[in-house]
């Protein structure tokens, strides 16, 4: 719990610093608000723990985290009867190599082993971990309690001691201001207007993006992965994978909610964006963008991520594409010719800093 200890907590309620012990954290200061918020299997938690999200379900979530307590997170996936679920699981959970982007991450002159990098909505913490040997602490942010509790075996596992799970709403981040050093958000922007459904989408898009800029520091650094509203695959007839229908992210907004709403019976709330659009997102909540760079195929799991400065890796990667047969070629051609390859890359990850104080 040591690590633990030494993170700065403050109250998501009101924003009293926190004293934290085994047991709990608690607002419990003159100015505070009487608020205490338990360790659920010795994770704070200052989430609702009846929400989950997760790729099994959370029968079969527990079974794997019983077992993997008794031997290794390894173990416990190989022990998976489904193949294609076995297979998923293994590269999700334990491929580091999800977080090979890290390199482009600057924290400027801040003393790497002193460093705090929060990732928010980090799941199993494939990425956090791969930051754990470049940073002094990790602190893994998600709001299902069993996605934590398999991050911190697998912790464990590597013998990782400085990353530290807080189960939490990534709208209300308990930690104070000017805290973090660097902020990895990889696959949440899209998702966080579910968690309110009565505030316009973008509205709760810029809220959840000034808590992260609010947690920065001044002249700390943003790293944010999402689908490219415009990606190439989209166009060439993939379906939203937020939606499981196609055109949603393609469509005017409003049309992409009357087509969800006939489709799925729900409205249309994960908006992604083009690569000028992100930005400005971005600039409305005092994050200012310094670099795009195109993860391919996908920012989760990318082949080759590049910067867009140059045209010359995502030409190499386009003149891949040209070489297969029918639309695909014809498309790598048409993208290269005209100049518009860089707002169409499938997937981005902006590279953005808060202003310096």
């Amino acid at each position: 719990m040591a690590v633990a200890h030494r993170l700065p907590l403050c109250c998501p309620s009101c924003g009293t610093p926190l004293a934290v012990d085994d047991e709990a954290a608690a607002c419990s200061a003159p100015s505070g608000c009487g608020r205490s918020f338990p360790r659920r299997q010795g994770i704070l938690s200052f989430g609702d723990p009846s929400f989950f999200y997760g790729e099994l379900s959370r029968e079969r979530t527990r079974s794997l985290i019983d077992h993997a307590r008794a031997t290794t997170v390894a173990s416990a996936i190989e022990a998976i009867e489904d193949p294609q679920k076995r297979s998923w699981m293994r590269s999700y959970v334990l491929d580091d190599s999800r977080g090979d982007w890290q390199f482009f991450v600057d924290l400027g002159d801040r003393d790497p082993s002193e460093a705090l990098l929060v990732d928010v909505g980090s799941g199993f913490g494939a990425v956090a971990r791969s930051f754990a040997p470049h940073v002094g602490t990790v602190c893994a942010i998600d709001g299902t309690l069993e996605r934590l509790e398999v991050s911190a075996l697998c912790a464990r596992d590597q013998g990782l001691e400085n990353v530290v799970p807080l189960h939490a709403d990534a709208l209300t981040l308990p930690l104070p201001q000017g805290v973090a050093d660097a902020v990895v958000v990889m696959g949440v922007l899209e998702w966080v207007p579910l968690a309110d459904e009565q505030t316009p989408v973008e509205q709760v898009q810029l809220r959840f993006l000034r808590q992260v800029a609010r947690i920065l520091r001044p002249g700390g650094q943003l790293v944010l992965g999402i689908e490219n509203r415009w990606g190439y695959n989209y166009l060439l007839g993939e379906a939203d994978e937020h939606t499981g229908v196609w055109g949603t992210n393609l469509l005017p907004r409003r049309m992409a909610d009357r087509r969800m709403r006939a489709a799925k019976g729900r409205p249309f709330r994960n908006y992604t964006y083009g690569r000028t659009a992100l930005a400005a997102l971005l600039a409305q909540a005092g994050l200012e963008v310094e670099e795009t760079l195109a993860a391919i195929p996908k920012y989760r799991a990318p082949d080759m991520t590049a910067t867009l400065r140059t045209s010359t890796p995502l030409a190499h990667y386009l003149r891949s594409i040209s070489a297969q047969p029918g639309i695909a070629q014809l498309a790598g051609r048409v993208a290269t010719a005209t100049g518009v390859a860089p707002e169409l890359v499938p997937t981005f990850i902006q590279l953005a800093r808060k202003a310096a104080a």
